[in-house]
């Protein structure tokens, strides 16, 4: 019934001209929804208030946000620099720690001499040298910071890191290397 339908109206039965409608359909449906799905220029347009009173609005929001984030640079300049007074306070007591060890060393040297010069292999006839304790003068105390006290107090009450952690408000990697320190420095 098709084919007679077909005959009669004289449809073309060419497959490559088929072929050649179909894909030109193809094409054209492609391009015309790559065209729809397009983004338009938001400024392009009107704008998207009309009254005076959405502009006063959008302006209201805007201001309150720069107000925030201001108040936010502030806080985060504050704890830079915090920080950052914090680091140098570390590093002038490195540095008189540091000043502290050259003069041992110094007075070490003026009372034996140069290690690195004395140092010899040691034969069999002669002993190696050796410091004794009374000889040397005793380590000064480290001071230490008030937050490690706490974690070394709760430590000596037998807690674990992660509760020493918890209670002084501190990461647990933290407070665990300040538990390694301790022990090493012991």
């Amino acid at each position: 019934m098709l084919l007679t339908l077909a005959q009669s109206l004289s449809i073309p039965r060419d497959p490559v001209l088929w072929g050649f409608v179909i894909s030109f359909i193809a094409v054209a449906y492609v391009f015309f929804k790559a065209r729809q799905n397009t983004r338009k220029d938001p400024l392009s347009g009107p704008p998207p208030f009309s009254s005076l009173s959405s502009q006063r609005r959008i302006e209201n929001q805007m201001t309150e946000l720069l107000v925030e984030l201001e108040k936010m640079s502030r806080q985060m300049n504050a704890q830079l620099e915090t920080r950052a007074a914090k680091l140098e306070e570390l590093i002038r007591q490195a540095d008189e720690r540091a000043g502290m060890l050259e003069q041992r060393l110094d007075d070490l040297r003026r009372e034996f001499g140069d290690p690195i010069l004395l140092r010899q292999p040691p034969s069999s006839s002669q002993p190696a040298i050796q410091f004794r304790q009374d000889e040397l003068p005793p380590p000064a105390p480290i001071p230490t910071d008030p937050r490690h006290a706490a974690v070394y107090r709760l430590a000596d009450q037998g807690r674990s890191s992660s509760d020493i952690a918890r209670e002084v408000n501190q990461p647990a990697n933290e407070v665990e290397l300040i538990l390694a320190l301790r022990r090493r420095a012991k």
